[in-house]
């Protein structure tokens, strides 16, 4: 009985794993149409699971020798006051966190703002989700 037990274990993670990959591989491929710097993620930040567990895990990474630096840099609550203005400053006015559930756009102009919500075909009952998250 165990033994059925673990290997179901093994399937189910394997393909929440494989499925995940997956989604980073077609988010991957629909934000390298934009041109813009990417950063690759394999968490989605606004995961809830992720959200309850990323302060506490995210320390454990970055004492590992190999690093996980854009991991350990973007991938917590809280990233952008403590990095301020220096992924901007790095990465342009606009960049792109890749994650497998969604890609999020990251900008620093208020002017790019203000023309992305004046395009024809974005209007006030637009999920607002999209844009404040």
């Amino acid at each position: 009985m165990s033994l059925y037990f673990l290997l179901v274990l093994v399937i189910t993670w394997s393909g929440w794993i494989l499925y995940g990959l997956y989604c980073l591989a077609v988010n991957y491929y629909h934000a390298r149409k934009t041109g813009l710097p990417l950063v690759i993620l394999p968490i989605d930040s606004g995961n809830p699971l992720w959200m309850a567990i990323d302060t506490r895990v995210v320390p454990f990474f970055r004492h590992l020798p190999w690093g996980f630096k854009n991991f350990t840099r973007f991938n917590w609550r809280g990233w952008e006051i403590k990095d301020r203005y220096q992924a901007h400053l790095e990465l342009g006015d606009a960049f792109v966190f890749v994650t497998p559930g969604k890609n999020w756009l990251q900008l620093c102009n208020a002017e790019a703002m203000v023309d992305i919500f004046a395009r024809k075909g974005i209007h006030s009952h637009t999920h607002r989700g999209h844009f404040t998250e």
